[in-house]
């Protein structure tokens, strides 16, 4: 397994950014809990951890959590939570808020935090009651900026969550004389995210809920040019970092701002038909929008997580070890099996000697590549991005970057530099197909045995491993071994769909495994189980809010439904529409281009725009 520690990347962002312990702590825990989790004593819960990082300017879902099943199961009710407040469901909502306050969480700060601003939610959308909400708002604020929200916008680090509460007490202004106290607050926020948001995906996210407010009263102010820049500015970002979270929302504002401005016609056409496919889409899936200040809490979380039951189970039966011998001088059977069973988590000192024994790493808090240097996670996702997009020089010296900054003696550090630096290679055709095979299974040998296909997955894979599978497939697909390449696919996605974790923890991996899985389907002539796993593959990116792995599915549905027969000729041509649009969003120019020269082809000339 990989290895990063939480604290020791928290002590890194802070020392180089100059922030003091206090500064960093304030309102959130006591100097000495943050001083702990720092020298690695104590592991911070998952809701701490983001907070502590977004106060940092960084997105947590660059590394991989390692739970038990009752810290997973907190997490998981928080996003049960907002799905019942997003469909309607308050009474259950309120029946899970009564069991998460039962948890010895529920007791710290952020927790806390978190309950009165679902239950200002709950007041606004159920009860209707804005005084209440406005209460339950101010409450929360006080909990980690006693000084107040603009005084905290001039000296406090602040998280997203404690912006989404600033946010939320604005967006209820119903006057113009708030209206204009709440755009100087707005144009506060706007500078302090900015400047203090150094990960831009992050940044996407946050700008984007500012965006939801700030256009909205400027759209009522008849403030139109002012309202269209940032809704501008906001739709940029979220497209670049393929964050459909929010965009669609925007993408309404804009338009409306653009229909009171004259001379902008070509763009409002491009923008409506972007808003129809996004709303084609939700409708079609049944994906529902939240609406009121649930909107502003709501985002889409893409952390990868592991489970500490799964992770000792799996490896221990993977390595033959019956339950006595791995507890051994550690701890009883009895406690070792609930462990396992997920009714208790191992204290830290006995989850050590576990993994130590079964020879994997021992932090909670994990990264794909092992380093104190959160910039490497950014750059390692900038070439994940670039390499999708085709820009493959630029790939080439990012990762060149890369290199240089980390320990290459390092298992997983060496299979990334290794595999990456063979498949960039091959995409530009200075390497054959067979020599990037071998490269490609030597990398993946690093951290699993290979074995010919027989690799034996003890407690999951990792991103990187499973982009190595995914071109290891590829290459198989293309020597004429689609059988095999079929059987590795489904091998790796058995070992998502068997996991307590939900599917969404795994997106990135499991969309990816989903899309070469279909399009292998579909050339086997497995139409039907080609299109299952295109739904499903749809229906999880918008759940997920990403778009990048869309317009595949939606193509190959167009594809399955061409070989079922001529009667769905209409449908193949919305599907393949829609894939042009979403790359148009995403800025594939790429697939956009393929996709409208296949279109013509089989249907003829089209006016996208």
């Amino acid at each position: 397994m990989r290895n990063e520690n939480s604290g020791k990347i928290i002590t890194a962002l802070r020392v180089q950014d100059d922030i003091s312990l206090r500064k960093l702590a304030k309102g959130l825990c006591s100097l000495p809990t943050l001083s702990r989790i720092e020298s690695c004593e104590r592991i911070p819960d998952k809701l701490l951890l983001d907070t502590l990082l977004q106060r940092l300017g960084k997105a947590s879902d660059k590394l991989e959590a390692i739970m038990g099943i009752p810290d997973y199961q907190v997490y998981l009710r928080r996003e049960q939570i907002e799905e019942y407040i997003i469909s309607g469901e308050y009474v259950e909502a309120k029946k899970l808020i009564d069991k998460y306050l039962t948890r010895r969480e529920a007791n710290t700060t952020v927790h806390r935090q978190y309950i009165l601003k679902i239950k200002a939610i709950l007041s606004e959308l159920e009860d209707h009651d804005m005084e209440k909400s406005k209460e339950y708002i101010d409450m929360a604020i006080k909990m980690t900026m006693p000084e107040g929200a603009e005084e905290a916008l001039k000296e406090a680090l602040l998280s997203k969550s404690e912006i989404q509460l600033i946010l939320m007490k604005i967006y209820h202004c119903n006057s113009k004389e708030d209206y204009y106290k709440a755009l100087d607050i707005l144009d506060k926020l706007d500078g302090y995210v900015k400047k203090h948001y150094t990960d831009e995906e992050e940044l996407a996210k946050i700008y984007a809920k500012i965006v939801l407010v700030g256009a909205k009263i400027l759209l009522d102010l008849k403030m139109y040019e002012k309202a269209v820049e940032i809704c501008e500015y906001a739709v940029e970002l979220l497209r670049k970092n393929d964050v459909l979270t929010d965009l669609y929302k925007i993408l309404v504002m804009l338009i409306e701002g653009l229909e009171h401005i004259d001379g902008r016609s070509d763009e409002l056409r491009k923008l409506k038909k972007w808003e129809t496919t996004l709303r084609e889409l939700f409708i079609e899936y049944d994906i529902q929008l939240s609406e009121g200040s649930i909107g502003l809490l709501v985002e889409n979380r893409q952390c990868e997580i592991l489970l500490i039951d799964e992770i000792i189970r799996r490896e221990r039966k993977a390595q033959g070890l019956s339950q006595e011998e791995l507890c051994e001088n550690i701890c009883t059977p009895e406690n070792l099996s609930a462990v396992e069973n997920g009714k208790r988590a191992p204290t830290i000192k006995n989850y050590d000697k576990l993994v130590g024994k079964l020879g994997l790493s021992k932090d909670y808090y994990i990264s794909i590549l092992y380093t104190e240097i959160f910039e490497v996670q950014e750059l390692r996702r900038e070439c994940n991005r670039l390499t999708y997009f085709k820009k493959y020089e630029e790939a080439e010296r990012v990762l060149n970057k890369i290199e240089k900054m980390i320990d290459l003696h390092v298992p997983v550090n060496a299979q990334y530099i290794m595999f990456n630096k063979a498949l960039l290679q091959y995409r530009r055709n200075k390497i054959t197909k067979e020599r990037a095979l071998k490269r490609a299974i030597r990398a993946f040998d690093k951290t699993i045995k290979y074995n010919d296909g027989d690799f034996k997955i003890g407690f999951g894979l990792s991103q990187e491993e499973v982009k190595i599978l995914n071109f290891i497939g590829i290459i198989y697909r293309r020597m004429g071994q689609i059988e095999k390449t079929v059987e590795i696919y489904k091998k790796a996605l058995q070992s998502y769909e068997s996991s307590k974790v939900t599917t969404k923890k795994h997106y990135f991996s499991s969309s990816l495994l989903m899309s070469s899985l279909c399009m292998d389907l579909e050339e086997m002539n497995e139409i039907y189980e080609s299109m299952e796993i295109s739904e499903k593959g749809i229906r999880l990116a918008l759940e997920c809010g990403r778009a990048t792995m869309i317009p595949s599915f939606l193509a190959n549905k167009a594809c399955c439904l061409e070989k079922a027969g001529k009667e769905n000729e209409k449908a193949c041509m919305k599907y393949l529409q829609q894939a042009f649009y979403i790359n148009d969003i995403i800025k594939n120019e790429y697939n956009k281009s393929a996709t409208e020269k296949y279109y013509f082809k089989c249907y003829g000339e089209i006016d996208w725009y």
